[in-house]
């Protein structure tokens, strides 16, 4: 028959619990197995993601689009659209509610003279009240021209 000895046994059981190996390192070589499988699924998708990307770049050739070619920027798209460069501009300070700014007045009149100049449709947008007087203004003067 087996003969256990049981008390010996409990202290082997106690002293592999105070094993360093057991509480740290077992646990860190069951993460790092896990790990290795866990890294592969990504590594997989890591290169499924190559193939689609290449892919993508021969159908932008196939669509006339070279991907080495530079695209064009936001800066050269608005002087295309408007024919005005970005950094053309005047700072002016608007006017407080308790002072007249004839200065900025001036410039919406000149620039709203501009716009309608290039094109009388346009609808230029600004606070309603300024815009009215600022339109009479421009009809006094151009009924004093004629």
């Amino acid at each position: 028959m087996l003969d256990i000895n049981w008390f010996r046994l409990k202290s082997r059981w106690a002293r592999l619990q105070r094993s360093r190996f057991i509480n740290h390192g077992v646990p860190f070589l069951i993460l790092m197995a896990a790990a290795s499988f866990a890294l592969s699924k990504f590594t997989v998708i890591r290169y499924e993601i190559q193939h689609y990307s290449k892919e993508s770049l021969k159908k932008l050739e196939r669509m006339g689009i070279k991907p080495g070619e530079p695209l064009s920027d936001l800066d050269t798209v608005f002087e295309e659209m408007t024919g005005q460069k970005r950094d053309d501009y005047e700072n002016v300070r608007g006017p407080r509610e308790y002072e007249d700014n004839l200065e900025a007045l001036d410039l919406l009149k000149k620039k709203i003279r501009e716009t309608r100049e290039r094109n009388p449709n346009v609808h230029i947008q600004t606070a309603p009240h300024i815009l009215k007087e600022i339109q009479e203004e421009i009809q006094k003067e151009e009924n004093k021209e004629k």
